[in-house]
């Protein structure tokens, strides 16, 4: 799997895409994690950057933001 260049949680995902379609992002809650995951994860995708030809974009740069 390789990520975007956008490091974001997926209540703020959701609330990107959510605000992208015309809805109210601002009614999504966040929940709480479960025992032992981790409070912050992030993908580290330099080796795909140093791989690919492609450039990694960003959510926000996909949905025009």
């Amino acid at each position: 799997h390789v990520a975007g260049a956008d490091a974001l949680d997926r209540l703020a995902f959701a609330r990107l895409v959510a605000a992208h379609h015309g809805r109210d992002a601002g009614a999504l809650r966040g929940g709480v994690g479960g025992p032992g995951r981790p409070k912050r994860l992030a993908m580290d995708c330099t080796r795909a950057r140093a791989i690919l030809r492609t450039r990694l974009r960003g959510v926000r740069e996909v949905l025009g933001r």
